[in-house]
């Protein structure tokens, strides 16, 4: 009996450990802070200079960090400067889409695992989401 619980206890620290290790594994350069349920929040910027990011048909346009990881149940905010932008998601699952957007802040929260990718269709430039 004793070694019964000794295990369900290891298990239960390794559970611990995990999710420790999955609130703080953003790629994103905020690192943790407080959003959603069971994560944290991260910040995506659609960026108009000529470095980082994942350019495909945009030009100078792209979303920074991509791809970035996440837990489940954090809220991720992308960050529109004066440029307008949006964000469509092709994954199933994924929240509601951001309509063309500028100098704000909109946030979606991600309470399933999986990958979320996002194109901005104005301009043709992509990004990725991992959520853990």
């Amino acid at each position: 009996m004793r070694s019964r619980f000794r295990g369900l206890a290891l298990a239960a620290t390794a559970v611990a450990v995990a999710t420790a290790a999955a609130c703080s594994s953003s790629t994103s350069p905020n690192g943790g802070g407080g959003g959603g349920t069971g994560g944290h929040a991260t910040t995506i910027v659609a960026s108009s200079t000529t470095s980082g990011g994942s350019y495909g048909g945009g030009g100078n346009y792209f979303f920074n960090p991509t791809p970035d990881t996440v837990a489940v149940g954090s809220t991720v905010s992308w960050q529109f400067g004066s440029v307008g932008h949006n964000v469509i998601f092709q994954t199933a699952g994924a929240p509601a889409n951001i309509s063309v957007t500028s100098n704000s802040t909109v946030s979606r929260t991600f309470p399933t695992a999986g990958t979320y990718n996002y194109t901005c269709t104005i301009h043709g430039f992509s990004g990725v989401l991992v959520v853990k």
